[in-house]
């Protein structure tokens, strides 16, 4: 029953992806956060936010942790994002300020950035998102094609779901 469920929940999705795209001819990606045991450590998020990081700013390739204090926006944006993302999968925001080694305060700040730049269609925050979701997909994934380069990989019910270079829109 509960397969059944599940596979009625995706089809309701795949339907309203297409019709979204048939109406708007925008691609849409859902990434669904049912409640679930195996969420993904803030860790994760960090890890893959510096490989988005340097893939798509190379300018900060120097920089070998998420934690290090630095005011540009470029930078701020992927840090504000694991804030985002982690506050979404589950985790509370005091956790959320340990990991990333910023307060309470900072991670509020972080995620209400994050949530006003995807409502308004920033373009830096949009396709900061999408690229950390794309190397979380990499990196964790459903089945990891290369899992012994990852020791911490762990296979998810429920993970993200990323089918094109559409994004979050």
């Amino acid at each position: 029953m509960v397969k059944t469920k599940k596979s009625a929940i995706e089809l309701e999705i795949k339907e309203f992806k297409q019709n979204f795209f048939n109406k708007h001819g925008v691609k849409v990606c859902v990434y669904s956060l049912s409640k679930r045991n195996d969420i993904q450590s803030v860790e994760v998020f960090l890890k893959c936010a510096l490989i988005a990081l340097h893939k798509h700013k190379p300018r900060f390739k120097d920089i070998t942790s998420m934690s290090h204090k630095l005011r540009q926006r470029d930078f701020l944006v992927y840090l504000q994002a694991v804030s985002y993302l982690a506050w979404e999968e589950g985790h509370s925001k005091k956790a959320v300020s340990i990991h990333v080694e910023r307060t309470h305060a900072t991670v509020i700040n972080s995620i209400n950035q994050i949530e006003n730049g995807i409502s308004v269609g920033d373009v830096l925050i949009v396709n900061t998102i999408n690229n950390i979701l794309i190397e979380l997909q990499n990196y964790v994934g459903n089945i990891s094609n290369n899992i012994q380069e990852q020791t911490d990989t762990q296979s998810i019910s429920n993970t993200v779901r990323y089918e094109d270079e559409g994004g979050v829109a």
